[in-house]
């Protein structure tokens, strides 16, 4: 068995995200002393009851340091400021709709399947994917679509991921696409993009020519009406092309009251 890791890295400052992650590092020596300066007081009693006891801690040097702990380094830890959005992560019907399934809500079964992968990672990065597209592709490949497979589309956006132009340089499928894999009961649709929708530029530019509002977001305002879920930002797919049998794994994390929430998306190649 072989696992393959689809899911980007989260890193500090990343130009590839639309809001930039801050990652503060507490090392180790730190977080010794934080642990240290917490170990102070009774988190049972009061804090004038126990002053004095404090106090006495601290004029002794009697609180923990890095030298507390056998390997002379204590324990590090992390604060990070990320959107549910950042990353490798699940839209949920909630991205699309207040009425729509939160992500802590959504059934875990949904997001372990035999996975699909459509490979046009060769496609110029301009248009949406055409159904006729798709079509010639299932047909020259002899793919068999069952409800509940997870789709992925490896449209090769994934070698800019790192980048600013991972924001701007990737296209999405059509309206038409979506709603042929919805028909035949599809429930979880993937992409190393940056969404399964056209860069902003590209809808809003369509929006203020027409005055249409089709025109923005339609596969996330089709899942309104039609609920799916959306992975965004996957990578490593071009590690599952000609792979005809592989399961995807795409656990959520439980956010509560969540639009979309992170995942490590791995395939399973038996």
């Amino acid at each position: 068995m072989k696992i393959i890791d689809l899911s980007v890295e989260i890193d500090n400052k990343n130009p590839s995200e639309e809001v930039k992650t801050k990652i503060k590092y507490i090392p180790h020596k730190k977080g010794a002393l934080l642990l240290g300066l917490s170990s102070i007081f009774n988190r049972n009693q009061k804090m004038f009851v126990q002053f004095p006891s404090m106090l006495k801690k601290i004029l002794f040097c009697r609180v923990l340091n890095h030298k507390s702990f056998i390997n002379n380094e204590g324990l590090s830890t992390e604060f990070v400021r990320i959107t549910s959005h950042t990353g490798t992560h699940i839209d949920s019907p909630y991205h699309y709709s207040k009425r729509g399934i939160k992500i802590s809500e959504a059934n875990l079964e949904t997001f372990y399947n035999k996975g699909v992968l459509f490979d046009f990672s060769n496609r110029e990065l301009t248009t949406p994917l055409q159904l006729i597209e798709v079509i010639d592709y299932i047909e020259k490949n002899k793919i068999d679509i069952q409800a509940n497979n997870i789709i992925l589309f490896y449209t090769g956006a994934s070698k800019n991921y790192g980048v600013k132009e991972y924001l701007t340089s990737y296209y999405g499928i059509s309206e038409e696409v979506l709603q042929f894999l919805l028909s035949r009961g599809i429930k979880v649709i993937g992409t190393d993009a940056f969404s399964l929708d056209q860069p902003f530029d590209y809808m809003n530019a369509k929006y203020e020519e027409s005055g249409d509002k089709r025109n923005l977001w339609p596969i996330h305002m089709k899942g309104s009406y039609d609920p799916f879920f959306m992975i965004e930002k996957l990578n490593n797919l071009d590690q599952l092309v000609k792979i005809e049998n592989f399961k995807i794994i795409a656990l959520p994390i439980k956010l509560k009251d969540a639009s979309a929430s992170w995942s490590r998306v791995v395939a399973i190649v038996e």
